[in-house]
């Protein structure tokens, strides 16, 4: 993960850890751990708990007991948020600010559960990164393994099932495989996350995956398993950017030839 997209994050869930509805989440430290945990090397897990530990007193002064030395730190979460998001639109491209929300939305659900207040808060900051309203309902949904409420042009599955469990959705077969893979495809910045959901031993590009996590697959990238035919990128790809299946046409000529001019060679 870019240094800058786990920056914006680390504000985005110190801002969040007070919008719950018993005020200031008093596990907010713990699941950011387990957050950092499933996306850095642990010799980097310390530093970053220290960069979040910093935003969070910044944001929420008077639980540690500081005086106000910094001016965000007498606004409103919303205007707190409204200054961060500008500066996250500002440095970052529009896959790595869907990166961030779809991080942000995980980060909500840590817990099982999102709260009035939480669902408001990652709509306002959707809003503000361009990210429409059936892009957010989409990601919201897989966040929450809601197959069956995602628009069914951008969610695949891959299974040994011979039709997909939701009617319409795309659909690739692989016999051999336990459970499921879930593929949700962002069609605005053509961005692709997936989660697995089964016991198999499955490797992304070489790396084990770890079922029930959704992790980000990149151009190029490869899953394999010991008993599964592999799954390229390009596999994926194609069901979602030609998903229909036209006929196909063959030209066919007969009793046609060509002879050059003053020479006995042609074509028959």
């Amino acid at each position: 993960m870019k240094e800058a997209v786990l920056d914006a994050l680390l504000q985005l869930f110190a801002i969040i850890a007070n919008v719950s509805e018993d005020g200031v989440s008093f596990k907010a430290r713990s699941i950011v751990k387990s957050f950092l945990r499933q996306h850095l090397k642990t010799n980097l897990i310390k530093k970053y708990l220290v960069v979040f530990d910093h935003y969070l007193e910044m944001h929420h002064p008077l639980l540690f007991g500081g005086g106000i030395t910094h001016h965000r730190q007498t606004l409103s979460d919303s205007e707190k948020l409204r200054c961060i998001t500008e500066e996250i639109n500002s440095s970052l491209l529009q896959r790595e600010k869907f990166i961030v929300f779809l991080r942000l939305v995980e980060f909500i659900n840590e817990d099982d559960v999102m709260t009035a207040k939480e669902l408001a808060f990652i709509r306002t900051v959707a809003d503000s990164f361009n990210i429409s309203r059936r892009e957010h309902d989409n990601t919201k949904n897989f966040v929450l393994n809601a197959c069956d409420a995602i628009d069914k042009e951008q969610i695949m599955v891959i299974d040994s099932k011979k039709l997909p469990f939701v009617k319409g959705i795309r659909h690739l077969r692989e016999k051999e495989l336990e459970g499921r893979i879930a593929i949700l495809h962002h069609a605005s910045t053509d961005t692709y996350v997936f989660r697995y959901l089964g016991n198999m031993n499955l490797f992304l590009n070489g790396q084990p995956i770890i079922p029930d996590r959704i992790e980000l697959l990149e151009h190029g990238s490869l899953v394999t398993g010991s008993l599964i035919s592999p799954v390229y990128y390009s596999d994926i790809s194609r069901k979602f950017h030609y998903a229909k299946e036209f006929t196909k046409i063959f030209f066919l000529a007969k009793d046609i030839e060509y002879r050059f001019k003053n020479s006995t060679k042609g074509i028959r």
